[in-house]
């Protein structure tokens, strides 16, 4: 078991280009993510089928509903959150 987790251990340092663990902090975490995309995409589920969205684009999805279907989500939407 120790070799199985040693080995685990290893393949995720090296997925994330870290040498030791002190090398994967938070800190170095939240710098490498900076260079990332600023717009993600959101995965949306429904039934059997799915899209995937970036943010801004499912924002300005949302903006183009009716102000009724727009308050439905949001209820919607606050209910997942808390």
């Amino acid at each position: 078991m120790g070799t199985i987790a040693y080995n685990l251990f290893n393949l995720f340092l090296n997925s994330e280009k870290c040498s030791t663990l002190e090398d994967y902090t938070l800190k170095t975490h939240r710098q490498r993510r900076r260079s990332e995309e600023r717009n993600p995409d959101i995965i949306i589920y429904t039934g059997d089928t799915y899209a995937i969205l970036k943010n801004l684009d499912f924002l300005d999805l949302i903006l183009t509903l009716k102000k009724s279907t727009q308050m439905k989500l949001r209820r919607i939407f606050k209910e997942l959150t808390s």
